[in-house]
């Protein structure tokens, strides 16, 4: 029964099949009819065929091939901006990037002052900005003022024969090792600090020479100072402290250095004068023994003044520059030799006499001799100073008490300015 049933089902379609093949051919024949039967019957307008769009043109592509000038252009504009001129440097341009490898950074006021001072401004950011844009300088951290810090790129590097790049990141350093640039080049008008070492390069050889671990124990200090002294090669250390540490880090510091006896004077640059009090009842409390090789100055007073003065351990006392026995000390030139006073003779607040000059304050007047800038100390001349450090009681008891008999002549500076 079920082979029947198949064998009917089978029949079915292959009849099926038959007739779908037999009724193809007359569909065709009947579409084409259909077809030439609308092309003779006239389309309205909106009926109407459109016309056959044109086949689009194939676009050849052609291969231009550069000169090697152009090659040249395409790379100088992307190494160095816009315009595709290689920027060429001037003299103070060189200067520039000389004066970046010594500093390691320089802000963009002290490029301004030490290498654009009679140029305009926009001139001066101008320039800066081309010689970033050249890679030959490179920005660095924003100080507190908005202004900007600046190293050397990669190409003022490869000029100046930089092996390593230096990078000065750390927002709370900065401010220290631009000021430290401000007293370096107050030392360069007098004739000093030619042969220096910054801080940077001691640390790259003190990272080179120890394990990372030893390397962090070692004493580095902001820049070491090369001098002739008296007929003699000194090294003096510059520490500049812009606030005081711990008193415990203090003699960890004063004890490394009590070993290097190589280094001949510490001259240590202050905020005021009560830091310096600190740091020099510091010394005599741990180490007295290290005050004859102690300096101090106050580095605002030190930047302004025409004449700065250093307070030394060795004398106990306030000594101007030109005394401290520097063989290449010379006094800067001044752009005006005269200078006029800042009011008239009859406005009774400035007159000028001789080699005197009368300061009204109050109801009494100030003579203020050629020698009153000086401290009393210093008038009075030398004295022997005591390195030791104050016994207990009285006035020299604990560190107030050293404080008061350590340094006066900052406290004489101080009232004098408050009198001025």
């Amino acid at each position: 029964m079920l082979v029947v049933l198949a064998a009917l089902i089978f029949c079915f379609k292959l009849v099926l099949e038959i007739a779908k093949t037999e009724s193809e051919p007359h569909e065709r024949i009947t579409s084409c009819e259909a077809t030439k039967g609308e092309e003779s019957r006239p389309q309205s307008v909106h009926q109407q065929a459109l016309p056959t769009p044109l086949p689009e043109p194939k676009t050849v592509i052609e291969i231009k091939r550069l000169t090697p000038e152009e090659v040249k252009r395409r790379a100088l504009r992307d190494i160095t901006g816009k315009g595709g001129m290689s920027l060429i440097l001037q003299p103070r341009d060189h200067e520039l990037l000389l004066a970046v490898k010594r500093f390691g950074v320089l802000s963009t006021v002290q490029i301004c002052l030490w290498f654009f001072n009679s140029v305009a401004k926009t001139t001066a950011l101008r320039r800066i900005r081309l010689l970033e844009e050249g890679h030959y300088l490179k920005r660095g951290v924003t100080l507190e003022n908005g202004t900007n810090t600046w190293s050397l790129g990669f190409k003022g590097r490869e000029l100046m024969a930089v092996d390593a790049a230096v990078h000065f990141t750390n927002r709370n350093s900065i401010h220290h090792d631009v000021l430290l640039n401000d007293v370096r080049r107050k030392l360069e008008s007098f004739g000093l600090a030619k042969d220096v070492t910054p801080e940077f390069e001691l640390k790259s050889e003190v990272f080179r020479n120890y394990s990372y671990r030893n390397a962090k124990e070692q004493l580095v200090p902001d820049a070491l100072l090369f001098e002739s002294v008296r007929s003699q090669p000194w090294v003096i250390s510059l520490e500049l402290e812009l606030t005081v540490k711990a008193e415990k880090r203090y003699e960890k510091i004063f004890r490394q250095y009590s070993f290097k006896d190589s280094i001949n004077r510490i001259w240590y640059f202050c905020n005021s004068a009560n830091e310096s009090n600190r740091i020099l009842a510091f010394a005599r409390k741990h180490w007295p023994t290290l005050q004859g090789r102690l300096c101090f100055s106050v580095v605002d007073d030190f930047l302004k003044a025409e004449l700065p003065q250093i307070w030394t351990g060795a004398s106990g006392r306030w000594v101007g520059m030109n005394e401290f026995g520097f063989d290449h000390f010379k006094l800067p030139v001044p752009k005006n030799s005269q200078v006029a006073p800042a009011h008239t003779a009859t406005q009774g607040v400035s007159i000028e006499s001789g080699s005197e000059i009368q300061i009204k304050t109050g109801a009494k007047l100030l003579d203020l001799q050629p020698n009153s800038l000086i401290p009393t100390s210093l008038r009075e001349g030398p004295r022997t100073p005591d390195p030791s450090p104050p016994t207990n009681g009285g006035k020299g008891s604990g560190v107030r008490g050293q404080e008061e008999d350590g340094m006066r002549e900052f406290r004489d500076q101080d009232e004098l300015k408050e009198c001025g």
